[in-house]
């Protein structure tokens, strides 16, 4: 039984369409609308059928880190699912995390906390 308040990935695509129009009264950009749509759809193609939960928006970074996309990129993309959960009322609950810029796949001195790392890569302990 899936938790009261989680929804559902295909009941997150029956309201997009209503964000999109939205973000259009508001006067945001075509392109950002286009993007914005675009950002959620891939994300809602991911999650399938299954449960939207801080979790699942981890393993989705993760896997976009895995195919290789731009850590820029991946934040975008972040910004754009953020939103949508903030317009839906779900901000806090559903919401991850941007990948910090300088060294986040390095596990170098200097990364930021908070980082996600690809699975099995542990951040490096600073030995003092």
């Amino acid at each position: 039984m899936r938790e009261k308040n989680r929804p559902l990935a295909e009941e997150l695509q029956k309201s997009l369409e209503q964000y999109l129009s939205w973000l259009e009264q508001e006067e945001k950009s075509r392109l950002t609308v286009e993007k914005y749509g675009r950002d959620i759809r891939h994300f809602l193609a991911f999650a399938g059928k299954k449960e939207v939960t801080k979790e699942l928006l981890l393993q989705y970074k993760d896997s976009l880190l895995r195919e290789n996309y731009a850590v820029a990129s991946i934040n975008s993309m972040v910004v754009a699912l953020n939103r949508y959960f903030e317009y839906l009322g779900r901000g806090a609950e559903n919401q991850a995390a941007e990948i910090p810029e300088a060294g986040v796949l390095s596990g170098r001195e200097g990364d930021q906390p908070g980082g996600i790392q690809p699975s099995g890569e542990g951040s490096q302990e600073e030995k003092g």
